[in-house]
């Protein structure tokens, strides 16, 4: 694409130093006045572009042929213009035959895209590095080193860029709430040029032959990947659509999801609450391998999960183990012969508790029975845990961060061998901690999807097992700003 042998020709130079005469890399003035340059660079022979409605950025790269000095070489030219401010910058790194690297940066105001507009001139506010142009009265070296054809292929693609439709959003998740009337969304966000998100949300009734109605649509920011809508309608299900648009365009939908609404609440100063039913007709019974067979019927619908309690002759009842929901059965092979043991259970949603169920109660004979298991992978534990004895140490290193304008992920490290799960506290400033949730052993991460922006929450955990609770471990400090960018406020470490 280079002319041979005519000044005219496209040239770039690099040079150590426009004011180092003597660099062996530098240019000199013979007595007609003339410049010799040391080296010849071809058009760009590989451009990747960038386009957006803000910025428009160029990766140029080609090769340079000896001039005045015996070197040659190769370029990669990383270019952008702002539409904000009509900022271009220029970064040239240019790797010359003797295995020297040259570099320069370059800042310049432009009436347009030099890129993509010819007529469009710059004028240059700074300048580092050593790596200069060739031509002094060009400020961008590698606006002259596109040619015509590949302006217009330029053009061609910005024009495309803005007359095809974003990529689709992918894996479009709902949740209902178990203690509110709200259904949080979560999705992929696939493209990197959408102005936003439109989602369309359907009711659906059995009784219609579960026929979409359409009930509301609205729209969201960029680059979101998660939404919860509020203010549902009880024991509704709810099916959504989303699609992202650009420029007045949309992608296709996304495979869509439904979630159901509690079925029942009511209000308890100022928020909706589950009514959680009690489990019923607990029973007891030993198995073939004199372990203890607990049985009961579930008969919430929004439970979390459960918790069993024992006590033995002479004493009150504890919390021993916390079972996922719909749970309906537990087997506890620890036990001591000639014991007593008397059982009761209740259903459980964040600090929300049913009334127990019915106890029961089962004695055991025989000997000792030396297994140590039991269903879900909970055990029942009556005396030490790991040869430390009943203590469970406290989580380490809690620490929170924002992952999105509604949700806060807390890490921390698990350092006790005999926890059966970790209770997570939370509280707003100026009120006392609640349980926000428990989870099972080993897990050290969770998210809360309800908090609220401009508002300080506190955090703590603990583990906890059949016999003990653990020390807290420190609290974590965090408030989540307008823009959704977390304030994390006084984070203590241990």
């Amino acid at each position: 694409m280079l002319r041979t042998g005519k000044r005219a020709s496209v040239i770039f130079m690099f040079l150590l130093g426009l004011c180092m005469t003597n660099s062996a890399f530098g240019v000199s003035l013979d007595t007609s006045g003339s410049y010799h340059w040391p080296v010849f660079c071809n058009y760009c022979s590989s451009v990747e572009t960038d386009f957006s409605g803000e910025y428009n950025k160029y990766v140029l790269s080609g090769t340079c042929k000896p001039g005045t000095e015996d070197i040659s070489g190769s370029y990669i030219i990383n270019t952008a213009f702002s539409y904000l401010n009509n900022e271009a910058s220029e970064v040239i790194k240019f790797v010359a035959s003797n295995g020297v690297t040259y570099k320069s940066e370059t800042i310049a105001q432009c009436t347009d895209d030099p890129w993509l507009v010819a007529a469009a001139t710059c004028q240059c506010t700074s300048r580092a590095g050593n790596a200069y142009e060739l031509l002094p009265h060009e400020c961008l070296i590698s606006k002259i080193l596109i040619n015509d054809a590949q302006r217009a292929a330029f053009v061609q693609e910005r024009e495309a860029y803005f007359s095809t439709p974003p990529e689709a959003p992918r894996n479009l998740e709902a949740k209902a709430s178990l203690v509110k009337l709200e259904v949080t969304l979560t999705w992929e966000d696939m493209s990197t040029k959408e102005d936003g998100f439109h989602i369309e949300r359907y009711k659906q009734y059995k009784q219609s032959g579960n026929a979409l109605y359409p009930d509301t649509s609205f729209y969201v920011d960029k680059n979101m990947t998660s939404h919860i809508d509020k203010d549902l309608v009880a024991e509704t299900c709810y099916v959504y659509k989303i699609r992202s648009h650009f420029n007045k365009l949309f992608s296709e939908y996304a495979p869509r999801a439904s979630a159901t609404t509690a079925f029942q609440t009511m209000e308890r100063e100022g928020l909706p609450e589950i009514i959680l039913k009690a489990p019923s007709h607990l029973t007891s019974e030993l198995d073939v391998n004199n372990c203890i067979a607990l049985h009961w019927e579930d008969n919430s619908e929004a439970e979390e999960g459960y918790q069993l309690e024992q006590k033995t002759a002479g004493s009150v009842f504890a919390l021993i183990v916390t079972l996922p929901s719909d749970t309906q059965s537990h087997t506890i092979c620890k036990t001591v012969p000639g014991t007593t043991y008397t059982f009761r259970v209740r259903a459980y949603q964040g600090s929300q508790f049913s009334d127990y169920s019915n106890e029961t109660s089962i004695t055991i004979s025989g000997e000792i029975n030396p297994r140590s298991f039991s269903t879900g992978q909970q055990t029942l534990s009556t005396g030490t845990q790991g040869g430390k004895g009943n203590q469970l140490k406290a989580p380490l290193k809690l620490k929170a961060k924002t992952i999105s304008g509604n949700s806060i992920k807390l890490t921390w490290k698990d350092v006790s061998d005999a926890e059966q799960g970790f209770v997570i506290e939370r509280k707003k400033e100026g009120e006392s901690f609640i349980v926000l949730q428990k989870i099972g052993q080993d897990v050290q991460e969770f998210i809360d999807h309800n908090v609220t922006a401009k508002t300080v929450y506190y955090y703590r955990v603990k583990a906890f097992n059949a016999v003990v609770e653990s020390p807290y471990s420190k609290e974590v400090k965090i408030q989540i700003g307008e823009k959704g960018k977390a304030k994390v406020k006084g984070t203590q470490k241990t």
